[in-house]
């Protein structure tokens, strides 16, 4: 599926770009796996995701997260093969597991003070990864976290 058009009379749900937000803005909702959307910024309305909401979204290459997002949910990005770019803002604390798993164009990735834990497996099998920036923050590396 690569779009999911939300009436405008929907009280619950409306549409950002490809995702389905809900109508306070508060959470993103879904986002269709096909969209042809290479770069997503998401609001900073928005202070929660839920686990796998960009699973295997093969176009997206960059993302911008919101300033009030404080988790990267679990599987969040799980097998974004084209991500390369993820801004983290300094409000997030915890990278979930799997988060950013077999995203394989993910070459950088610039972890802020903010971040606690960056849980297991959260980086594993980003086979293009090549630096990672960690600022003083991190308390917790889960096993496998970079594998």
């Amino acid at each position: 599926m690569s779009e999911i058009i939300v009436s405008e009379n929907n009280p619950y749900y409306k549409n950002l770009d490809s995702a389905v937000i809900s109508s306070d803005g508060k959470s993103l909702v879904t986002y269709p796996a096909q969209s042809p959307v290479k770069t997503f910024i998401i609001p900073d309305s928005v202070t929660q995701m839920p686990p796998n909401i960009f699973d295997a979204c093969s176009n997206l290459e960059k993302v911008e997260l919101s300033e009030n997002i404080t988790t990267i949910s679990y599987s969040a990005f799980y097998g974004c093969s084209s991500l390369n770019t993820v801004y983290i803002k300094n409000n997030v604390t915890l990278i979930d597991e799997c988060a950013f798993s077999d995203c394989t164009a993910l070459e950088y990735i610039y972890i802020p003070s903010s971040v606690e834990t960056i849980a297991d497996s959260a980086f594993d099998g980003c086979s293009s990864l090549k630096y990672v920036v960690m600022e003083d923050g991190v308390e917790l590396i889960g096993s496998n976290a970079f594998s």
